[in-house]
């Protein structure tokens, strides 16, 4: 099994976007941002955009790997 890190990771790579609900429900990760300042510590051109749910009214962060 796959380090949490890692896992976001590949995610990224494969489908270039993930929001802290897509981490806490394919992964089970629910410290996503932290994940994502350490991947962007090493490299990874990470960029996030604030966005709300039109139902729910709540705010959440979709992550973008850029380039």
């Amino acid at each position: 099994m796959l380090a949490q890190r890692e896992q976001i990771k590949e995610f990224l790579l494969t489908h270039k976007k993930i929001s802290t609900w897509e981490a806490i429900q394919k992964f089970r990760i629910t410290r996503l941002g932290a994940h994502i300042y350490e991947l962007r510590k090493r490299g990874m051109n990470i960029v996030g955009e604030r966005k709300r749910n039109n139902k729910t009214g709540t705010w959440y962060i979709e992550y973008y790997i850029v380039g």
